[in-house]
């Protein structure tokens, strides 16, 4: 069994205890994986400040980001029985319920992929917060064809939309 001496803590390990390093002489780390996992931690929490702004503006700029191409969906589709297009009044309507994994917001909170967002869009329809109260009221209804028929591409000219 081989056994290396690590350079922060001074202890004689197994090479098991060190990672891979392609560019030292041995083809392993100087430092073993405990000691270079705790100066992880102490560099991390010893800024935790600066790493908790950096993940907040990270976070914020994903919702902002994935929020505005919604909007942009919503304000060029429209309602689908009346004409409003401001998107702060529009929701996504899933056509089958059984069909749906999640909603649409809060597959952008939990920072899923543009391409599971734009998937799980693909099931539904965009409809004013009013006829998305009187569809699961009863009072409107969407047909069988139009349920299988309805189905939103997004517009070629807005810019997220290119492959």
């Amino acid at each position: 069994m081989q056994l290396k001496t690590c350079t922060l803590c001074k202890e004689s390990k197994t090479v098991i205890s060190f990672w891979k390093n392609s560019r030292s002489k041995d083809g392993l780390t100087y430092q073993c994986k405990t000691c270079i996992a705790d100066a992880g931690k102490r560099r991390y929490f010893g800024n935790w400040k600066g790493n908790r702004q950096r993940i907040d503006a990270n976070h914020e700029a994903h919702l902002a980001a994935f929020r505005k191409k919604c909007n942009d969906i919503k304000s060029h589709s429209g309602c689908f029985f009346c004409q409003e297009r401001e998107p702060i009044c529009l929701d996504f309507h899933h056509k089958n319920p059984e069909d749906k994994s999640l909603s649409v917001s809060s597959m952008i909170n939990r920072h899923k992929s543009w391409e599971d967002i734009s998937n799980e869009i693909g099931k539904c329809l965009v409809v004013c917060a009013n006829c998305h109260r009187k569809i699961h009221a009863g009072i409107l209804s969407i047909s069988c064809s139009e349920k299988n028929s309805q189905t939103y591409i997004l517009p070629p000219s807005l810019p997220f939309c290119e492959p």
